[in-house]
């Protein structure tokens, strides 16, 4: 693949990509809707989907589906990791409203003057349109991890 590039006198030269910044580019280019299954996630991050969940087999359905909803977060963010080092920067994180206490008790809390985060850094993303649309598009794996 060539790319055309614009030189400081304004003239524009073609080179030829790598098949590196060729899988880069076609990465970066894409939005985050793109994503639509965990296998796309992983896919985008450049990760073998089976052989991540092979080495996995050994533990409970929450924790993989934990470990899928971070791959999930970082590919949607655009293969960035949030953290909370950066606080000029917002998270945002999907927000469930339950029906009803699947244990048989509910807990609510409310609290002024302190911070506090329910969710890791992990599974933050960097807009609410994409804390949104993975709270809706991956449901059923935000329900495996919660539940």
């Amino acid at each position: 693949m060539k790319a055309k590039v614009k030189v400081n006198d304004g003239d524009t030269v073609e080179i030829e990509l790598t098949p590196e910044q060729i899988t880069e580019y076609e990465r970066k280019s894409k939005g985050f809707r793109s994503i639509k299954t965990v296998e796309d996630a992983f896919e985008f991050l450049g990760i073998n989907y089976q052989e991540w969940l092979d080495k996995r087999n050994n533990l409970e359905p929450h924790e993989i589906a934990y470990g899928q909803l971070t791959i999930i977060a970082k590919a949607l963010n655009g293969g960035e990791w949030m953290t909370y080092d950066d606080t000029d920067k917002y998270k945002y994180y999907p927000w469930f409203h339950a029906k009803g206490s699947g244990s048989g008790f509910a807990f609510d809390d409310y609290g002024c003057g302190g911070a506090y985060s329910g969710v890791g850094s992990r599974l933050c993303s960097k807009s609410r349109e994409i804390a949104e649309y993975a709270g809706k598009q991956f449901l059923n794996i935000y329900n495996q991890y919660i539940n």
